[in-house]
């Protein structure tokens, strides 16, 4: 009886994380297997399991940062349908420099530091029944930050931010206003002017609420 319900918890699992089962292959398993091993409390909850994968991952020295950064992705977009998204959206016409700016709450921000996300979207435009692909994402310069969120409950949207939009993202994420972003493209030619753009892009791309 245990050894089944460990076998559905690891199928869950599995389930929750497929474009990194699809770029492992075979070695999901054995990977599940040490995960279960070191952390034997997350094999009595589906939630736990699942919950400190990407935690596991980042710690472990015997694994890639890739496959953290695949793990993390893969929980993004699944923890974006399951958050209840904004009541109401921003529209252009209720900006001011003062009005509080706070992202949609069906989001998520990831920073990676190899081109995981350029691996995630091509293993999502194949089958996860393909055998792995057995290539590591290149690492990058500098490290970029990867927005996914939602408007409607529904469609999961994910870009990678402008180098200078990170900052700006995670202050709208505790709730900003133009000002203060203003503050933060300091190194730009015109940093209202290029705060302002960030903030339309945002309101057409359905990220702020209301």
């Amino acid at each position: 009886m245990r050894a089944a319900a460990g076998a559905w918890i690891a199928s869950s699992v599995r389930a929750r994380f497929p474009r990194l089962g699809a770029a492992l292959g075979p070695q999901f398993d054995a990977m599940l297997a040490t995960y279960f091993e070191r952390e034997p409390d997350v094999r009595t909850s589906v939630r736990e399991s699942g919950a400190r994968l990407v935690g596991f991952l980042s710690a472990s020295p015997d694994y890639p940062t890739w496959y953290a950064e695949l793990a993390a992705l893969d929980r993004a977009h699944l923890d974006v349908l399951h958050e209840q998204p904004a009541t109401a959206l921003l529209r252009r016409s209720d900006v001011t420099m003062d009005r509080t700016l706070k992202l949609t709450p069906a989001h998520a921000l990831v920073e990676v530091a190899s081109a995981s996300d350029e691996l995630w979207a091509a293993l999502d435009s194949r089958p996860v029944s393909e055998p792995s692909w057995n290539r590591a994402p290149r690492e990058l310069d500098v490290p970029q930050l990867v927005l996914v969120w939602s408007s409607d409950g529904s469609t999961v949207r994910r870009r990678t931010a402008a180098p200078d939009e990170a900052g700006p993202l995670r202050a709208a994420r505790r709730e900003t206003t133009l000002r203060e972003l203003a503050t933060l493209f300091s190194d730009a030619a015109s940093p209202h002017a290029r705060a302002v753009d960030v903030v339309l892009d945002w309101i057409d791309a359905d990220l702020l609420a209301a």
